[in-house]
């Protein structure tokens, strides 16, 4: 098995859902998209949002199974009482490995029955069409003290787009459910005054922070997009971090200790 932490390149996000960009076979990984866990407290206060129709069920034990949200572009998919793909939980690598259900054609169209207790088959993205991918050059490991973190695969030079991740439109009404869950510790800021907030997904949300960043990332309010670039060179096996201040030169407090 491939590190499931890795996201694939064979797919590519539009404005109408997830496409394939080759034929893919009946069985193939489509990709393993790293999840955020909710408790069930955190999912009673996800249930009265947006959030809830992106949610998938998550665990070993279906009698006991909790709820996640798949990032890459595990909750991008479409719903259909038909679908071409199938997920898998991996609870001990945090993932959901998502599984080709019949032979794709390229330029199809990838779907999921979405096994989530929030899933209506309602698609509610709202972001222009995206044809750039994400995953080629990073990929997501576990770092010393900071928990899970994003990685290069191969060099960057400097000013080189890392990613430019999708991010789930969070109306301003709906923040007071989430700000006391784990997903407040996910999101970004975006509108003319900052005003709502956004999850990213593809490996969006899982940069971590740093006061001497290698990235920088930009929220893009029409697209929809939060887009990461590198500052300098970045050497294959570093960690890409960014200052969640947004300017690299910001040295504002965060809301947590920040960790060498």
């Amino acid at each position: 098995m491939r590190n499931p932490s890795k996201t694939d390149s064979s797919l590519v996000f539009q404005k109408r859902g997830v496409f394939a960009v080759h034929d893919i076979k009946k069985g193939e990984i489509l990709e393993y998209a790293p999840v955020i866990p909710l408790s069930a407290s955190e999912w009673i206060s996800v249930s009265g949002t947006t959030l809830r129709y992106y949610c998938y069920t998550w665990g070993k034990d279906k009698g006991k199974t909790g709820v996640a949200i798949a990032l890459g572009y595990g909750s991008l998919y479409n719903c259909s009482p038909k679908p071409s793909a199938y997920p898998v939980n991996f609870p001990t690598k945090q993932t959901i490995g998502f599984y080709a259900a019949k032979n794709i054609e390229m330029g199809e169209e990838i779907t999921v029955n979405r096994p989530g207790p929030g899933s209506k088959g309602h698609f509610a993205v709202k972001t222009a069409g995206i044809a750039g991918r994400f995953g080629a050059v990073v990929e997501v490991r576990t770092t010393r003290n900071k928990g899970r973190g994003i990685f290069a695969l191969q060099p960057i030079a400097g000013g080189e787009l890392i990613e430019r991740a999708p991010a789930l439109f969070i109306p301003t009404r709906e923040w007071s459910c989430l700000q006391n869950t784990i997903l407040d510790n996910y999101c970004f800021r975006i509108g003319p005054n900052q005003e709502h907030t956004a999850l990213a997904m593809g490996f969006g949300s899982l940069y971590n922070h740093s006061y001497t960043p290698n990235a920088v990332y930009a929220v893009k309010d029409q697209e929809m997009i939060v887009q990461f670039n590198a500052l300098r060179d970045i050497r294959p096996g570093e960690e890409i971090t960014v200052n969640y201040n947004r300017d690299p030169r910001d040295r504002s407090p965060v809301w947590f200790d920040v960790l060498p």
